[in-house]
């Protein structure tokens, strides 16, 4: 039998995190964020919302411990509402050119072949 024992984890020196800085992190998100409406009702209801949704599950915390499946079926309802209004009170529509088009290729044309008219000058044959 040898002597010498394993060090044990008790005398090990404790290990620290790797400081993370943010040219450290490995995902960088792509996409932006979606902006906000700049009304006084939309600001006000961002602040507010929060707080709606918190009481409402505070307001039922003994009934969420007590049966947690059916008082969380019975808040679907309440969160839903909450939810759609946040979206429609706070959140911008969704317009056809707001997003970015992925890249388009442009077919070539065979010699002799004739480009298909796309209508844009729909006026001039119609009279």
């Amino acid at each position: 039998m040898s002597s010498t024992a394993a060090p044990s984890s008790a005398s090990a020196p404790p290990t620290s995190l790797p400081q993370s800085s943010p040219s450290s992190r490995k995902f960088t998100p792509t996409s932006k964020t979606i902006p906000l409406l700049p009304t006084h009702t939309a600001r006000l209801y961002q602040h507010i919302h929060p707080a709606l949704v918190l009481s409402l599950f505070y307001l039922s915390f003994s009934a969420l411990v007590a049966n947690p499946v059916s008082t969380l079926t019975r808040l679907c309802l309440p969160i839903a509402v909450l939810q759609g209004l946040y979206c429609v009170v706070s959140l911008p529509t969704a317009q056809a050119g707001s997003f970015p088009k992925g890249p388009t290729r442009k077919r070539k044309h065979k010699p002799g072949e004739k480009k298909k008219d796309t209508g844009s000058n729909l006026s001039g044959k119609i009279i």
